[in-house]
């Protein structure tokens, strides 16, 4: 009706053009209307007219039954007034907002009176629409207003809480294997965690709520960083039982079925140092580890050439040059492997070292001797 009575002032506007074009089609194209639209025509006036005195025909009910509903409306408001104060003090005594209770209950707590204020909400807006339609003054609830507000800023808190812990929930059942492809979308998901928790309002700060959810961020942006280490190639069998003595925790890490949730219950972030450690040492191991297949593949190519002698026209002496070349070679690796030996980092291969060691020292003695008593012919 109200849309009715807005149009009214501006239809007769409206129909101006449309009757002009229409004058405009019977002077200069008098037959090129059909059926249909000609009715449409016609009958553009008389629908708007029917519409008015139906609209009228519904405001004069309206106007004769208008003075019980609006007896109807005013009880209702003052039956929803009362509502909303038994609510308002129900939340105040059972809500998320009391003192003590566990996160997790007030979680629980904010869903169910979430749930009871959106019916509030919805009928106060029923209500508001049926006050401007019978002229009644608009009623206030500041209760409803306050309690509106505090779920808001909870709703803040606990969203992150729950999203944080089913998160890293679901992280946990991630097979070890499949742990690394995941790795970045952990790590910028877990950052944004972590920017939502530091914008917290205030007056959420003090909330156990709060303090969990930052803890459990934190604990698990420690523990990210170890993960990635422990996830790299350089990561043998003895550096996880060097893990497992430090943790004093079994973790079967080539078993098919070895979960994430097995390193995070580890507390690898207690071990950061440590952990740290091994892993660097890894890497450094790795390095000689690599050296060494260089050294064995190079000196598994290296080769002698032999000339001839004197009246002997088969090759039968080493050639000079090839020797010196071979010694410089041979000086280098020794040097190199020296400086593997010494490192701390190589005790997982000191035995390798050592025999090529005692090896190269040995064919170095064998060449000079050789070259000697050839030089003596």
């Amino acid at each position: 009706l109200q849309e009715v009575r807005a149009k009214q002032s501006e239809i007769e506007l409206e129909f101006v053009p449309i009757e002009h074009m229409y004058r405009i089609l019977d002077e200069h194209l008098p037959n090129i209307m059909d059926k249909d639209e000609q009715d449409l025509r016609s009958m553009l006036k008389k629908n708007w007219e029917d519409l008015l005195m139906e609209s009228e025909q519904r405001q004069e009910e309206l106007s004769l039954k208008q003075i019980q509903y609006r007896k109807d409306l005013i009880k209702t408001v003052n039956s929803f007034k009362k509502d909303v104060s038994k609510f308002r003090a129900e939340y105040e005594r059972s809500g998320p907002m009391v003192k003590g209770i566990p996160p997790r209950e007030a979680v629980q707590r904010l869903k169910q009176f979430r749930e009871e204020y959106e019916v509030r909400g919805r009928k106060q807006e029923i209500y508001y629409v049926g006050e401007d339609l019978f002229g009644v003054p608009h009623q206030r609830y500041p209760k409803l207003d306050q309690t509106k507000q505090e779920l808001g800023y909870l709703g803040q808190l606990y969203d992150l809480y729950v999203a944080v812990l089913e998160t890293i929930k679901e992280w946990r059942d991630y097979l070890w294997f499949d742990v690394p492809e995941h790795m970045e979308t952990m790590q910028k998901t877990i950052d944004s965690f972590a920017g939502r928790c530091k914008k917290m309002p205030k007056q959420l700060r003090e909330w156990p709520a709060y303090n969990e959810l930052k803890k459990e961020i934190e604990d698990f942006q420690e523990v990210l960083p170890l993960l990635m280490e422990l996830g790299k190639p350089s990561i043998m069998p003895r550096h996880w039982q060097q893990v497992m003595e430090i943790t004093g925790k079994e973790l079967p890490i080539e078993t098919e079925n070895f979960k994430l949730q097995s390193l995070i219950d580890a507390q690898l972030n207690e071990f950061t140092d440590e952990i740290a450690d091994i892993c660097e040492s890894a890497d450094k191991q790795l390095i000689i580890e690599q050296k060494l297949k260089e050294i064995s593949a190079q000196w598994d190519a290296m080769y002698f050439d032999f000339a001839g002698w004197k009246q002997r026209d088969y090759p039968c002496i080493l050639v000079g040059a090839k020797v010196g070349e071979t010694q410089e070679v041979l000086e280098e690796t020794m040097m190199n492997l020296n400086t593997m030996n010494a490192q701390r980092h190589s005790l997982p291969f000191k035995e390798e070292l050592t025999t090529l060691l005692a090896t190269l020292s040995d064919t170095g003695d064998t060449i000079e001797r050789w070259f000697k008593i050839q030089q003596m012919w």
